[in-house]
């Protein structure tokens, strides 16, 4: 783990430990869906089962095929971080990108996040292949 990474977790921890709200400059995807998780748990449990449920609406007006097989993904997806959430397990969203993103982009909404800080904090948790 490197230096400044070491810093932000803790300056992080300790916000998160005190109840505060958290600002950084780099934010972490785990960070922003931590604190959801931890100020409005049923909100954010919620958010997650509604964007699920849309999901599986759109899902059921399609004709099968590769559309149809990404929406029942993204559903599953989402319903997996909805468990997570309400089970308190967020580690797992950490590994599993799909889920993580869905939970990040939740939780961005919730907190009123703009959207570069949302890609920012996929890009520090989640780093591309990009050169």
């Amino acid at each position: 783990m490197n230096k400044s990474r070491s810093i932000v977790s803790h300056v992080v921890n300790r916000a998160i430990a005190s109840g505060g709200p958290v600002i950084v400059e780099k934010p972490c995807a785990m960070t922003i869906i931590e604190r959801s998780a931890r100020m409005h748990p049923t909100l954010f449990a919620e958010c997650l089962r509604n964007i699920a449920r849309e999901s599986a609406q759109y899902g059921a007006t399609l004709p099968e095929g590769r559309t149809l097989n990404a929406v029942r993904a993204h559903h599953a997806l989402a319903s997996f971080a909805a468990d997570c959430v309400e089970s308190g397990k967020l580690a797992e969203l950490k590994t599993n990108m799909g889920a993580g993103v869905i939970a990040l982009h939740a939780a961005a909404k919730l907190q009123c996040l703009p959207f570069h800080v949302q890609s920012e904090a996929a890009e520090f948790t989640w780093p591309s292949d990009r050169a």
